[in-house]
């Protein structure tokens, strides 16, 4: 109020020079009023300076890492750290993310530490493909160690005998055993073959039982040669006893013996004794005749004394049958002893491992070790197994080394549940330390958000309202903050949508980490399908053939294909196994290229049994060879005499030359002359005869002894040898001319007894020259009979002599 002007007024100047309020003035007080300066952006600290104004400072967000893009949440004031993906997608591709240097890859290692099968990692799964074991040799056995890899092992073809070539069919893998041909063929040798001792043999026994004759094998078959039983009485019955030998008995036709058919020649006056065969010729019946009780039969008796063969007796040969022993238990072991018989040992299955429980399958003989299941199934209880000790038990170790969690396993995951950290006063900053724990901090200043910490400006007097940075910096955990809740997380959701991976964050990367899904069966091939889960496929063990029973080893997983046993065990069958037709079978070949023996196969063994090859027919030389088979070769009976007929009785081979009558029977003409002078040289003949025997016996002898082999004597024994073959070719000539002679003595004698005693008294030739001649004939009649006997000792020296050439022959040959 001015004392002239009066009141004049002006407007109270409120002015606290700060931009930053509105200053008026209120019932005479200024009042300084801020400014709003919310610029609604929750990502940035709105301040206001005094003299320049405002101020916007954008919110900092980063977390030091290159593997987040860092962002504000423009409407909750959040710091957002979003992961970057990887770079790339591949599921055999482990990516982790270093907070500095980045990405950095490794690719999935699949190893299931076997050389036996390709390891690869297909879409995230580990497949491991079993290599190719098969050598496209039929005849090995094809393995693979999952240390030393693949194995091919020869088959190995042995039937235990040295009678067989053994060996592998390159084409079918069959096993084929070919018999081994005896030494030689000679008919008159059984050989046998043992599977232990080869080929043995024993000269085929030719033996009537009987002293009455000489027995022998001639090609293959049994010659029983009469002994002489002539003694050169005329006046003696002789007879022969299977036993006790010749018996010259005086002019009664009786043996004693029933074993004969008696009776008396009535032109010769002598005895015949005709032995009566046996009542069968079965070759494995041993007959004996007794005089007085006639024919008795026993079995040939064969017994190896080994309880392990069958044994019978086969066209007189002792046949040893191995049994057949076997329980169609493949989980023994199974074996016959000559004494006790068949023996089943189990077969001892024992990996010395608590862990497993051991068993032999029944139906491949193959051991199992299955695992033994721990005691409980708690995923958060680690089980280990000692295969000594057995199951031991720990439990799952849960630990972040955070204060601010509790740690826990739940169905075999870690569960970290953060502690509450909220005490109730909002005039509070709860935090936690992941050391120290949680903590609770007292605020002045309060905008009624517990996402800060509030200040006073001591120059402004303004409340600073600063970001509260999230409990923890874990990348994999998106923190977010409620003025009046505080900070709230929630884990990063890693989801690939693939049941076959862990989904886990790890350092603020999604980590899709394969699961383990493998059955411990090596026999399944493992694959995960990423809807459907885990998958087990058995592995397909087929290598096409009928031959074999294939399956899977489910301790190395590896295909086995074991043999299918023949349909039998017939030695003298050989069975073949086509892959698509099974089991062929064809007997045995027995063949010893000779059609002179019956071939056959008995218990593995080829026998080859002489045919026989008589005809029933004494006039006739039975003989058979090994290409042209049998054949009989007619005796010839020629004494080189118009004056006879000549022919052979069928029934004892003997020569008949039946003197031709005479156109007259005028005992004085010149035809009785001539067979009277024949009878007086019959003494000279005689001679000559005895002559040529002496010097064949002395040949004989000289041939018995010994044959030095020298290096001078060599031409010595050549010599020698060939006179005594040309002796040999001598002496069918002068058996015919002894026979000849011995036909002229017996017409000689005939026309004696056709003159008869009626004749004595109109005899105009002289009785006295008559009895003179009748007495010369019968004592040149006793020489014959003795020169006879001589004759058949010196076949019988001729027969050793020939042996004695074949070992005169091995001599010169070496």
């Amino acid at each position: 109020c001015s004392a002239t002007l009066g009141y004049s007024s002006a407007p109270v100047v409120c002015n606290d020079n700060n931009v930053c309020t509105n200053d008026t003035c209120a019932n005479g007080t200024c009042v300084f009023t801020p400014l709003p300066i919310d610029d609604g952006n929750a990502c940035t600290t709105d301040t206001c300076d005094p003299i320049s104004g405002p101020r916007y400072t954008p919110k900092t967000c980063d977390d030091n890492s290159v593997c987040t893009t860092d962002k504000c949440n423009t409407t909750t004031g959040d710091c957002i750290f979003t992961p970057v993906p990887p770079p790339s997608n591949d599921p055999c591709t482990i990516w982790t993310c270093s907070a500095t240097g980045g990405y950095s890859s490794a690719p999935v290692v699949c190893n299931d530490n076997s050389v036996c099968t390709k390891d690869a990692c297909v879409n995230g799964i580990c497949v491991f493909t079993p290599v190719n074991i098969d050598d496209g040799n039929p005849c090995t056995i094809d393995t693979c160690d999952n240390v030393t890899g693949v194995k091919n092992t020869p088959i190995t073809c042995n039937d235990n005998s040295v009678c067989t070539t053994d060996s592998c069919n390159i084409t079918t893998g069959a096993c084929m055993f070919k018999p081994i041909a005896p030494p030689n063929n000679d008919p008159c040798t059984i050989w046998t073959c043992s599977p232990v001792g080869g080929y043995t043999s024993a000269p085929k026994v030719c033996n009537d039982n009987s002293a009455c004759t000489t027995d022998a094998c001639v090609n293959g078959n049994c010659v029983f040669t009469p002994v002489n039983l002539d003694d050169g009485n005329p006046c003696t019955n002789d007879t022969c006893d299977a036993i006790t030998g010749p018996k010259h008995t005086l002019f009664v036709c009786d043996d004693k013996s029933v074993c004969t058919k008696d009776s008396c020649n009535v032109t010769t006056g002598q005895c015949d004794f005709v032995p009566i065969p046996p009542p069968s010729n079965d070759r494995c019946t041993i007959w004996t005749c007794s005089p007085t009780g006639g024919y008795s039969s026993a079995p040939v008796v064969c017994n190896d004394n080994n309880v392990c063969t069958t044994d019978t007796c086969f066209n007189g040969t002792c046949v040893f049958t191995p049994i057949s022993y076997t329980d169609n238990n493949p989980c023994t072991t199974d074996t016959c002893d000559p004494i006790t018989g068949p023996q089943y040992t189990p077969i001892t299955c024992n990996d010395d491992s608590v862990c497993t429980t051991d068993s032999c399958n029944t139906t491949t003989g193959l051991c199992l070790f299955k695992p033994i299941a721990p005691p409980n199934n708690d995923p958060c209880t680690i089980w280990t197994c000692s295969a000594t000790l057995g199951y031991s038990s720990a439990p799952k170790v849960c630990n972040d080394n955070s204060a601010c969690t509790t740690d826990a396993c739940v169905n075999g995951n870690c569960v970290f549940t953060p502690v509450n950290l909220d005490d109730g006063n909002p005039c509070t900053n709860d935090t936690c330390d992941a050391i120290t724990g949680p903590k609770h901090t007292l605020f002045v200043c309060n905008d009624n958000s517990v996402c800060t910490t509030d200040s006073c400006n001591v120059t402004t007097g303004q409340c600073d309202f600063v970001p509260i940075p999230p409990p923890s910096n874990d990348r994999c955990t998106i923190w977010t903050c409620s003025p009046t809740g505080g900070y709230s997380s929630a884990p990063v959701v890693c989801n690939d949508n693939n049941v076959c991976t862990t989904d886990t964050c790890f350092n603020g990367t999604c980590v899709f980490t394969p699961i383990s899904y493998g059955d411990n069966n090596p026999c399944t091939t493992d694959t995960c399908d990423p809807i459907t889960g885990p998958k087990y496929t058995p592995i397909t063990c087929n290598d096409d053939s009928v031959c074999t029973t294939d399956s899977c080893n489910t301790t190395t997983g590896l295909c086995m294909f074991k043999p299918i046993a023949p349909p039998n065990n017939d030695p003298c069958t050989i069975w073949t196994c086509s892959a698509t037709l099974g089991y062929q079978s064809a007997p045995k070949v027995c063949d010893d290229s000779s059609v002179c023996t019956t071939d056959s196969c008995v218990g593995g063994t080829c026998q080859f049994t002489p045919i026989s090859i008589d005809d029933g027919n004494a006039c006739t030389t039975d003989s058979c060879d090994a290409v042209a088979g049998v054949s009989h070769t007619s005796i010839i009976c020629d004494d080189h005499s118009v004056c006879t007929t000549d022919s052979c009785n069928t029934t004892t081979g003997s020569c008949i030359f039946t003197l031709l009558d005479p156109p007259n029977n005028d005992l004085c003409t010149p035809v009785h002359d001539r067979h009277v002078q024949r009878a007086d040289r019959l003494p000279e003949h005689q001679q000559d005869l005895q002559r040529r025997l002496a010097v064949h016996q002395r040949l004989l002898r000289s041939s018995q002894r010994p044959v030095p082999v020298r290096a001078g004597g060599v031409r010595r024994q050549r010599r020698l040898h060939d006179r005594l073959v040309r002796q040999r070719r001598r002496l069918p000539l002068r058996q015919q001319e002894l026979r000849r002679r011995e036909c002229v003595h017996d017409r000689h004698l005939l026309d004696l007894d056709l003159l008869g005693d009626s004749w004595l008294p109109v005899n105009p030739c002289g009785v006295q020259r008559l009895q003179h001649v009748l007495g010369g004939l019968v004592r040149q009649q006793r020489r014959l009979v003795r020169v006879h006997a001589h004759r058949r000792l010196h076949q019988r020296h001729l027969r050793q002599l020939h042996g004695q050439r074949r070992v005169h022959d091995g001599h010169v040959r070496r």
